[in-house]
């Protein structure tokens, strides 16, 4: 019960519905300016309130919504994320955390991660084929041994990397919406802050989720090294 508690809370409700529902919430701004422009951002904001959560039926839709674009958006990570790993060859393999700009400096990282993620968007759409976007499971690799092991580097970096990377996503895709909403109701030096901090935010959470990914990753490698060494038919 604890178990299915925990997955239930970290691995659906913050990896999926919340960076799903921040999405649904920004895409709903511009649509809600178009049709009445507000004098007030807050004026907006108890808009887009009052359309989703002025009923029970309003939060449902709400929720299924976030919840399946939550899960558009895990799947778009892992494309991405495979998409790194296998775009040099068939049988090599290049860490996540070594691509392009990946070791830069922090700052340097910090100031382009949301130009990086885009440029990894537009890639992607060059991969040769299917194959090429499949993430390779460490999981079938693992000794039985170490499956507790294995289980445990799971809950304890997964699902922060999952709803930090799509949080990330979410973000990002919200800055044109942002930029939408302005367009329709006005720039303001405040507005314009909100969308830099919005900009900056992405940064923060994509890096972050990429750190848990390595951190995973990296653990994986050793319980994998270490099964392929006691049983070579594991290769």
């Amino acid at each position: 019960m604890e178990q299915f508690l925990s997955r239930f809370t970290f691995g659906l409700l913050m990896a999926q519905v919340f960076p799903g529902g921040v999405f649904v919430l920004t895409l709903t701004a511009p649509l809600l300016a178009a049709r009445r422009v507000p004098q007030q951002m807050s004026e907006l904001f108890w808009d887009i309130g009052n359309l989703w959560f002025s009923s029970s039926k309003s939060t449902v839709v709400f929720l299924f919504l976030a919840g399946g674009v939550g899960m558009f958006l895990h799947g778009l990570s892992w494309i991405v994320m495979a998409w790194l790993e296998n775009h040099e060859g068939s049988n090599q393999v290049t860490p996540v955390r070594k691509s392009f700009w990946h070791e830069k400096p922090l700052i340097f990282q910090i100031l382009i991660a949301p130009i990086k993620m885009v440029g990894e968007l537009v890639w992607v759409t060059l991969a040769p084929s299917i194959d090429k976007l499949a993430m390779e499971e460490s999981g079938t690799y693992i000794s039985p041994q170490d499956k507790p092991l294995y289980d445990f580097f799971q809950d304890f970096y997964l699902y922060f990397a999952q709803f930090y990377a799509h949080t990330a996503y979410a973000l990002l895709f919200s800055i044109p919406c942002l930029v939408w909403t302005w367009a329709i109701i006005g720039f303001t030096w405040r507005r314009t802050l909100l969308l830099l901090f919005a900009y900056f935010l992405t940064s923060i959470f994509f890096l972050i989720s990429r750190v848990q990914f390595a951190s995973l990753f990296k653990a994986e490698n050793v319980l994998r090294n270490r099964a392929t060494k006691l049983s070579p038919s594991l290769k």
